[in-house]
Parts: C-alpha cells; structure tokens; sequence
C-alpha cells in the first residue's frame, strides 16, 4: 500500500487518493446516523416476524 493510500485510510481524505468499493456502492441511496439505521432494522425485523404466521402458514 503506497503512501497516498495510507493517507486516504488513516486519516479519511477521500480526494488523496483512491478507495476501492464493489458492487454495494450502487446500492447505498443515502446516509443516516446510527440511531435511525437501527431504528429502521429493529422495524424491519418486527415486520418480518409480524407476518412469520402467514408466510410460514402457522
């Protein structure tokens, strides 16, 4: 790893150098702080099992 690399690492300067990502980046719509990301999978999690019933014909 070269030094323009560590940099963009280290110390997060997106603009120093390159920063590999995959496939996923397309699918990243926008960014929320952690409170709301948890919220939102703690309610996706209870939709889920809400409907575990129905979808397993329980």
């Amino acid at each position: 790893m070269g030094s323009r690399q560590i940099t963009v690492w280290s110390d997060g300067d997106v603009n120093a150098g390159l920063i590999p990502v995959g496939q996923s980046i397309g699918l990243i719509h926008d960014i929320v702080n952690c409170k709301d990301l948890v919220e939102g999978m703690v309610k996706d999690a209870a939709d889920i099992l809400k409907d575990a019933p129905k979808r397993l014909k329980i």
